[in-house]
């Protein structure tokens, strides 16, 4: 039953899959795949915006001891991350309310990484550093950069027994958070790391949880940024053309905002490129001419004399 809705599910077929998950969560509750059903339910109320009832399942999902070691890191990690899905939430909540569900991720979510980060296994590690992550993110959405940086820090730090996908996402996470601190030449760093795990740093963590949608382009893409901001135009245009060099990873719809605006400000770079190139060869002539009236006036006093 359980492979017959994932197969429903595969198919598109959203709420009849659904039906059979809820059939198999209430059928079978003491078993693992009943279990593993009232995870997938959890989500669909989460997609739902039922956010009081898919925090309630997680937290069932998380507790019991039937649950998969990777589906009950992932319940755990839910019961932080609604919070987070309530402050996206359309309509949005009030500008208080928003900031009371920031702090509530916040305290939730580090009560979930020092509770994992006990242990050493992997599938602890991994979502014990994704919960850091989503204490970084609640920083960030608050506007204080200062404050979201000791936790990617703290990620970057664990290395050993973390998906890459996770390290990958917390260097990137820490560029930006070093941008809005005006640190370039760490953000360009954290960047250049971002780089080195290529698409190694990108894919699902855990069961299902998803991180890093073409983090090497946009990992070029912020340094084309950053050394148009020191005024490096040269290696400004040399890196977004890096970032760009394949379009196609940047082609989803989630991206194509992205896209443009990096196509736009490649454009644009490349142009005052040739401006400053142009510029810097009038001055070479203007040096050569005052080199060349410079011997004149030499010659000229010889003369005289």
């Amino acid at each position: 039953m359980l492979r017959q809705a994932y197969a429903i599910k595969s198919e598109g077929k959203r709420e009849e899959a659904r039906s059979l998950f809820e059939k198999l969560m209430q059928d079978y509750p003491r078993t693992a795949a009943g279990v593993e059903a009232r995870w997938m339910v959890a989500y669909y109320r989460l997609n739902d915006r039922q956010f009081d009832e898919a925090q309630r399942l997680f937290q069932q999902v998380a507790d019991d001891p039937l649950a998969k070691p990777d589906i009950a890191a992932e319940a755990l990690l839910q019961t932080g991350f609604v919070y987070l899905s309530r402050f996206w939430a359309e309509p949005p909540v009030s500008g208080e309310e928003r900031y009371k569900l920031l702090e509530a991720a916040k305290t939730r979510l580090l009560q979930i990484a020092k509770y994992l980060s006990a242990r050493t296994d992997e599938v602890a590690r991994t979502a014990a550093a994704y919960a850091w992550l989503g204490v970084g993110e609640a920083f960030l959405y608050q506007g204080d950069p200062q404050g979201a940086e000791p936790h990617y820090r703290t990620i970057v730090a664990m290395k050993e027994g973390v998906s890459p996908v996770v390290l990958a996402q917390a260097w990137y996470a820490l560029g930006v958070s070093l941008y809005r601190q005006r640190r370039y030449g760490e953000a360009l760093q954290a960047f250049e790391a971002v780089k080195q795990f290529g698409e190694s740093g990108e894919g699902i963590v855990l069961r299902s949880l998803a991180l890093g949608n073409a983090l090497p382009e946009r990992a070029w893409l912020w340094q084309g940024a950053i050394w148009a901001r020191l005024g490096n135009v040269p290696r400004s245009v040399a890196a977004l053309e890096q970032g760009l060099g394949r379009p196609e990873r940047l082609a989803d719809a989630g991206n194509a905002a992205l896209l443009a605006q990096a196509q736009r400000s490649l454009t644009a770079m490349r142009q005052a490129l040739v401006r400053q190139q142009e510029r810097q060869q009038r001055l070479a002539e203007l040096q050569r001419l005052a080199q060349q009236l410079e011997r004149s006036s030499v010659s000229a006093v010889r003369t005289v004399r």
